[in-house]
């Protein structure tokens, strides 16, 4: 998930920490996705916000690559 929201910021030309920033979430939180120490992942109300934030569906950050 972490790639997707770092592609995501690169589309709109801002970096993770303001997204963060904007969204009022602990940077620590996409840290940890990104070292992969946060196995359950994004809390549903993070994953709907950055989803907001994108303008897009929710269910698009939690597909994975097959």
């Amino acid at each position: 998930m972490y790639g997707k929201i770092k592609k995501l910021c690169e589309s709109k030309g801002i970096s993770i920490h303001q997204m963060c920033a904007d969204l009022s979430i602990n940077d620590s939180i996409i840290s940890n996705l990104k070292n992969r120490d946060n196995q359950s992942g994004l809390s549903a109300e993070n994953v709907v916000k950055i989803a907001e934030y994108f303008e897009i569906p929710a269910g698009e950050l939690l597909k994975q690559r097959r």
